[in-house]
């Protein structure tokens, strides 16, 4: 049972919220504006805080903020509606443990909530919370595809002993539901899960989760350890970890190492810009997840898997896709990969009003024959002058740069959209923005 402050200025979403929160077993309050939060956050010591970002007298992101000063070990949850994804990532610069998007689905919730109270066990409000420990029992491959079987195999037998792993792919192809498969193998006792979200965080927080008083790979010990987007941490980072790693020897403890990448490690130790020994540390099986286009078989295992589980957890609601339904679904690019496609059953269970889901309740982009947004391909009037003779890293640098921009002015400026467009993480998308 977790201590749960709910800050939201719709009425009907505080009473929903609490309702749930009650009926699964936690102690809730409720609050109209951010200022009654401040007040309830001193009287009712909460270990968990949802947050909408729009109230009446202040932002969600002005709640945070002076929160996360006053309890810096208050673990928040930001809600967020459409259009308001740019507010969800400030949040999490501010120091949130995770954002949920509106309309709520109940066993995302719960388990944010969940894993939200967990990082705060054994801690008052005091120290800085900066990863996540998450529920892993039911993780499992639904697959048809021959690579996926593959990869299932190799996870098995990686099971038997802690050996450091690299899992390289795009942006929602499924890293950490692998990372989470690979620890509930190894242990069916309950052990740590701790996740280190490099492309989410402030060098600061990370630099105090890596060497600051009891560090994540002591909390980790005995279990597993998610280094998340690794490939987001910058050169002074990147030796710290090496450092840490040294230091602490994760296979000593029995810890299972497990880096995620959307970039190609291996090609950023040639160009320079990761560390080569860590690269070996945390590499030693690199294994790489493909896109959904490039293993259609898995889609429609995995849409009727996402729309069970939604039937199920709702009790009720539409059960089954339509012949063309279906067709559309496995026709389409997926450029936002597994992820895209659980938002989009999502999305048709919630409009669907019997049991079949129809092409009618499927998102417009799969229906109006577009399938993807798709970038001009025309040559540009000056061509590419290549710089023969000079390194290669620079000149794939700015062509990267402007391929970014010309994406983000054909989404009109729109990054959520450029991210999923671009196949990588919106978090990855800042970081390149920002060089």
């Amino acid at each position: 049972m977790a201590k749960i402050l709910i800050v939201d200025g719709d009425r009907s979403v505080r009473e929903e919220l609490y309702q749930y929160t009650k009926d699964q077993g936690h102690d809730s309050v409720t609050a109209e504006t951010g200022e009654a939060a401040l007040s309830l956050l001193e009287e009712f010591q909460p270990q968990v805080m949802i947050v909408d970002f729009r109230m009446k007298d202040i932002t969600g992101l002005e709640l945070i903020e002076k929160a996360k000063k006053a309890y810096p070990d208050l673990a928040v949850i930001m809600a967020t509606g459409n259009g308001s994804i740019e507010s969800a990532v400030d949040a999490m610069r501010l120091g949130a443990f995770d954002y949920l998007t509106k309309p709520f689905q109940l066993d995302e919730l719960g388990q944010t909530i969940n894993s939200a109270a967990a990082s705060t066990e054994g801690r008052g409000l005091s120290s800085v919370v900066s990863c996540s420990s998450l529920s892993v029992s039911n993780a499992k491959i639904v697959a048809e595809s021959e690579v996926m079987r593959r990869i299932e195999k190799l996870i098995d037998r990686l099971s038997m002993r802690p050996t450091p792993l690299l899992l390289e792919g795009e942006s929602g192809v499924g890293k950490r539901t692998l990372a989470k498969i690979l620890h509930s193998h190894r242990h069916k006792e309950a052990r740590p899960f701790k996740v280190l979200p490099c492309g989410a965080l402030p060098d600061s927080l990370i630099e105090q989760e890596l060497a600051g008083g009891r560090s994540i790979l002591e909390r980790a010990a005995g279990g597993t350890l998610l280094l998340d987007e690794i490939d987001t941490l910058s050169p002074r980072l990147q030796s710290l970890l090496q450092n840490s790693l040294e230091a602490h020897r994760p296979a000593r403890t029995g810890t299972q190492l497990i880096s995620t990448s959307e970039q190609r490690l291996e090609t950023m130790v040639r160009e320079e810009t990761f560390r080569p020994d860590l690269f070996f540390k945390v590499a030693v099986i690199p294994l790489s997840v493909p896109p959904l286009r490039e293993r259609r078989s898995d889609i429609a295992p995995l849409s009727n898997f996402f729309l069970q589980e939604l039937h199920t957890t709702i009790k009720g609601g539409p059960s089954k896709l339509s012949p063309t339904a279906l067709k559309l679904l496995q026709e389409y690019p997926w450029p936002g990969n597994v992820s895209e496609l659980k938002n989009s059953i999502q999305r048709a269970f919630a409009l669907g009003g019997g049991e079949l889901i129809t092409e009618k309740e499927l998102p417009p982009k799969l229906r109006d024959g577009s399938a993807a947004l798709s970038l001009s391909k025309k040559p540009s009037e000056d061509g590419i002058k290549l710089p023969v003779g000079e390194p290669l890293g620079p000149f794939v640098k700015d062509l990267e740069r402007r391929f970014i921009r010309a994406t983000l002015e054909h989404t009109n400026g729109n990054k959520e959209q450029a991210a999923s467009v671009l196949g990588i993480s919106l978090a990855t998308l800042y970081r390149k923005l920002d060089q």
